[in-house]
């Protein structure tokens, strides 16, 4: 059976997906309730309005960037987690597969097959799933960050768009503004705490996401060049043994 050995970087790739997945959580968690309290807040606000007064609140720009930088960080929360669980799976089924094999022989005149045999060296997780794995985090990570530039600067620099309407007749906007400040409302997404949280806490999941994919992918390589070092050793060795059988004197020789 091939020698199974860890990919490089073990303990400091598991600790950068699970900071990623940690991460991931806490951004998809407030972009989560970011969006229930503005659902919330326009619904209580088209409540308190009278009829037959009417009041449309647009806020597209900043809900529909929100919704995908929800989902894109629930995404890579998932895929972390995923990654670092099937690797404690994978090696945990490793190693009873190695408990069975290694098992000793009791019989007379039985020797171990590594005696005769060079061992192979297998990189867990291989080099190539590695590369995938760099592949599709660094994917969900430019992802986020094409999401979160557009985000910030609707959150810096734009407001909610709200009209009302009485009996037909559109009030004008510094009528709205004046009964907004009344109410203690605002429409300036800058001003609102839990778009604040949204337009921060994420930069640090795509932050941490990217450092996971440039590791995953440095692991890559590192586990492709040991591999073919143990390949390169392994017919050195059986070339080193068939010159030595070689070079043996005929058995009986005078």
């Amino acid at each position: 059976m091939p020698t199974v050995v860890d990919a490089p970087y073990k303990w400091l790739r598991l600790s950068s997906l699970a900071m990623t997945c940690a991460w991931g959580i806490i951004a998809g968690s407030v972009g989560l309730n970011a969006l229930v309290k503005s659902n919330q807040e326009k619904s209580s606000i088209h409540h308190a309005v009278p009829p037959p007064t009417i009041v449309i609140i647009n806020t597209s720009d900043i809900f529909n960037s929100g919704v995908v930088l929800t989902t894109v960080s629930a995404l890579i929360a998932a895929t972390s987690f995923l990654f670092v669980l099937h690797h404690f799976l994978s090696s945990f089924s490793i190693r009873n597969r190695k408990s069975i094999t290694t098992a000793p022989s009791t019989g007379p005149g039985t020797a171990s097959v590594s005696d005769h045999t060079p061992q192979e060296i297998r990189v867990h997780p291989s080099a190539r799933a590695l590369f995938v794995r760099s592949l599709i985090l660094g994917f969900l990570g430019v992802w986020l960050l094409a999401t979160l530039i557009p985000f910030t600067v609707f959150f810096a620099t734009r407001s909610a768009n709200v009209r009302a309407f009485l009996g037909g007749i559109e009030l004008s906007p510094n009528l709205i503004a004046t009964v907004e400040h009344s109410l203690g409302l605002t429409t300036v997404y800058r001003e609102i705490s839990y778009l604040r949280l949204v337009a921060v806490l994420p930069w640090f999941t795509m932050l941490f996401t990217l450092f996971s994919a440039a590791l995953l992918y440095l692991s890559s390589l590192d586990a492709e060049f040991a591999h073919h070092d143990s390949q390169r050793e392994a017919r050195a060795k059986e070339v080193g043994k068939a010159e030595d059988k070689a070079n043996q004197p005929p058995a009986g020789g005078a």
